[in-house]
C-alpha cells in the first residue's frame, strides 16, 4: 500500500491528540521543534502539527477532486516562495533598524539588540530583537490577534507597542506571508500525485521551517539557517537537473547521502550547532529514500541500504541525546536558573515546586513574570521536562522558559529611555553597575547573556504600567564618549 496524504493527515491529527495526552510525546516534540524551529513556545510545536496536518489535508482533498486549481507555470512557485522569503528577512530587518532609531536617534551602528518590556496590573511580557535573531515580525501576530492587551500567548505585543506605524507594517506584512504560503501550497500541488514521495517531505520540512523563520528569527537565527540548508538542497536535488548526468543520478545520490550523513556526525561531535546536524541527517535521509528501489536490487545494495539506516537511527539517536543534555542539569552541581513565564509574587510556589529538583534552593530576584534561582540538583534532569512539569504543578497557561545561566564575564552597555540611577540600588552578586552616564549603563555581569541582562534592566525601570524600551550597545560606544 502506497503512502498518501490521507494518511499523514490521519497521522498529524493523531500526533496531535497525543501531545494534548502524553508527556513523553510533547517533550520529545518540544527538543524536535526546538533544533528545527529554534524556539521552546507552545505555539511553535502547535504551528508544526497544524501545519503539516493542514496540508496533507488539502492535498487530499485536492486529489479527491473538491478543490479545483489550475496552474500555468508552475517553475516559478519556488523561484517566488524563494524571492518573498528574503523580502520578509529584509523587511525585518529594516523594521528592526527604523525601530531602534526611531528611539535611539543618536546612536551609531553599535547596537546589539533592542527590547520593550510591557507590564499590565500583575501580567509582565518582554521581547527583545537582535539581528541573530529577528523578532520584529512577529508585530504580525498582534495584528492578527486584535490585542493590545497582555496574554498567556506570546503575541509581539511589546515590539508591537513600539514600533512606528505598527499598524501599517503589519498589514504589508500581513500580505507578504499570505502569498509567501500560497506559494508554499502551490509547491506542494505541483509536486504531489497521489502518493507522498520524498520529494513532498522535503517540501514540508523546506516551507515549515521558511514560514517560521519569516516571523520568527530571520536569516541569521538557527532556523534560518535551516531554512537556507533546506532549500538549496531542495534546489540541488529536484530544481537543477542539469548538475546531475541522468544515468549516473541514483549513484551521485547515494554518495551525497552518505556524505551528509557522515556531515552530520561531524558537527554533532565537535560543534554544539545541534540544529544543523539534524537538518543534514533529515536531508540525507530523504534523499537516501529515494533511492529505494535503486539500492534494493541486489544484496550489496541491500546491506548498504540496512547500513545507512541503523547509521541514521544513530546519528537521530545522538542529536536528541545531546541536545538534551546540552539542556540538563547534573546531580550535586550549582545552577543558577533563569525562569520566565511565571505570575507575580510566587516565591513559595516556585520553591515548592523546584525542591523536587533541587535542594538548598535560593530565590536571588523575583521580578515581574521572572525568577532567578539558585541551588544543587539533586539529580540528572532535562530542564524541558522540568518546564512541562513546573507549567502542570503551577497551572500555568503561558509557556514557561527555564535556562542555565553560564559564566559569561562580559560587561555590557544598556542604553534606557529613562533615568537608570535606580539600577544602582538594584545591584547583586550577578551584575554590577560601573558607570551611569546620561541614560546609558555600563555593567558587568558573571552570568547574564545580553538579551537576559535587558531584561533585567528593563524590569527595574518600569513603573506606572508604561512600556519600557532599552537597546543593549557595544561597550566601545561609551568608553569611546
Amino acid at each position: 500500500m502506497e503512502l498518501n496524504a490521507k494518511h499523514l493527515s490521519i497521522l498529524f491529527l493523531l500526533f496531535i491528540v497525543l501531545s494534548a495526552y502524553s508527556k513523553e510525546f510533547l517533550l520529545f516534540l518540544k527538543i524536535f521543534v526546538k533544533l528545527l524551529a529554534e524556539g521552546t513556545s507552545l505555539g511553535k510545536m502547535i504551528f508544526f502539527l497544524l501545519w503539516f496536518f493542514f496540508v496533507f489535508s488539502f492535498l487530499y482533498l485536492k486529489s479527491k477532486g473538491f478543490i479545483q486549481l489550475h496552474f500555468n507555470n508552475e517553475k516559478k512557485f519556488f523561484n517566488n516562495f524563494v524571492f518573498l522569503l528574503i523580502l520578509c528577512y529584509f523587511f525585518g530587518f529594516f523594521i528592526y533598524i527604523f525601530t531602534f532609531y526611531y528611539h535611539f536617534k543618536e546612536i551609531p551602528l553599535l547596537f546589539d539588540c533592542i527590547g520593550a518590556f510591557v507590564k499590565e496590573n500583575d501580567l509582565f511580557l518582554w521581547e527583545a530583537s537582535f539581528f541573530g535573531h529577528i523578532h520584529s515580525n512577529k508585530i504580525l501576530l498582534t495584528f492578527l490577534t486584535f490585542s493590545n492587551h497582555l496574554s498567556a500567548f506570546d503575541n509581539g505585543l511589546p515590539l508591537f507597542k513600539i514600533t512606528p506605524f505598527a499598524n501599517l507594517f503589519s498589514l504589508l506584512l500581513f500580505f507578504l506571508i499570505v502569498i509567501l504560503i500560497a506559494y508554499a501550497i502551490l509547491e506542494f500541488c505541483n509536486i504531489y500525485s497521489d502518493r507522498i514521495t520524498p520529494k513532498v517531505l522535503f517540501w514540508s520540512f523546506t516551507s515549515f521551517c521558511s514560514i517560521v523563520s519569516a516571523i520568527d528569527g530571520g536569516l541569521f537565527s538557527y532556523v534560518g539557517q535551516n531554512s537556507m540548508i533546506l532549500l538549496f538542497f531542495y534546489f540541488l536535488i529536484y530544481k537543477e537537473n542539469k548538475l546531475f548526468e541522468a544515468a549516473k543520478r541514483e549513484i551521485y545520490f547515494f554518495y551525497i547521502s552518505f556524505l551528509l550523513l557522515i556531515a552530520a556526525f561531524t558537527i554533532l561531535f565537535l560543534t554544539p550547532y545541534y540544529h544543523i546536524s539534524l537538518v543534514l541527517s533529515l536531508i540525507s535521509f530523504l534523499i537516501f529514500l529515494e533511492l529505494s528501489s535503486f539500492l534494493l536490487k541486489n544484496k550489496f545494495s541491500l546491506i548498504c541500504y540496512i547500513l545507512f539506516l541503523l547509521l541514521f537511527i544513530l546519528c537521530l539517536s545522538s542529536i536528541f541525546i545531546s541536545a538534551d543534555l546540552q539542556n540538563s542539569v547534573i546531580k550535586g552541581q550549582r545552577y543558577t536558573l533563569f525562569i520566565a513565564g511565571l505570575p507575580s509574587n510566587l516565591n513559595k510556589e516556585v520553591l515548592d515546586s523546584l525542591s523536587y529538583y533541587f535542594y538548598d534552593l535560593n530565590i536571588v530576584y523575583y521580578v515581574g513574570h521572572v525568577c532567578f534561582v539558585s541551588g544543587y540538583a539533586k539529580g540528572n534532569y532535562s530542564l524541558d521536562r522540568i518546564s512541562l512539569e513546573l507549567k502542570n504543578k503551577l497551572s500555568l497557561g503561558s509557556y514557561l522558559v527555564i535556562k542555565k545561566l553560564g559564566n559569561s564575564k562580559k560587561d555590557y552597555v544598556v542604553l534606557t529611555k529613562e533615568n537608570p540611577k535606580f539600577l544602582l540600588e538594584c545591584q547583586s552578586n550577578f551584575f554590577i553597575v560601573k558607570e551611569i552616564r546620561d541614560n546609558y549603563v555600563y555593567a558587568y555581569s558573571d552570568l547574564f547573556n545580553c538579551d537576559v541582562l535587558t531584561y533585567v534592566f528593563n524590569c527595574y525601570s518600569i513603573n506606572n504600567n508604561k512600556t519600557q524600551t532599552s537597546a543593549l550597545l557595544d561597550r566601545s560606544f561609551l568608553l569611546g564618549n
